[in-house]
């Protein structure tokens, strides 16, 4: 149970730190609130399998859950493929470079 929990974290974390972690520009897709939701439904009927007694129950929310996650790779990958045309351009290396206005040695002589 607290690992369904976690695994909504991730789910709910994976647009901010994916783009920034694999250097690509994400466009939000709202594919991403349907993989929570069919997260929390997975875990949901899994606590209350759990409370009944039903393997079943608990097998079926498990799939959910795997489904979720699977859902998760399609959807991150299809943010990151997608571009829309108010799109800017993928920040290159020279765009990300901070600027440093800070004196260097050789301007201070």
């Amino acid at each position: 149970m607290f690992l369904g929990f976690v695994m909504t974290m991730v789910v709910a974390h994976v647009p901010t730190y994916l783009p920034f972690l694999l250097e690509i520009r994400f466009r939000f897709n709202p594919g991403f609130w349907g993989v929570a939701v069919l997260l929390n439904l997975g875990l949901v009927v899994r606590i209350a399998a759990d409370l009944a007694g039903s393997e079943t129950g608990r097998t079926l929310g498990g799939l959910a859950n795997i489904a979720a996650l699977l859902s998760l790779v399609a959807v991150a990958v299809w943010a990151a493929v997608v571009k829309g045309p108010e799109d800017p351009p993928a920040p290159t290396a020279d765009t990300r470079a901070i600027s440093d206005t800070s004196p260097t040695k050789d301007s201070r002589a």
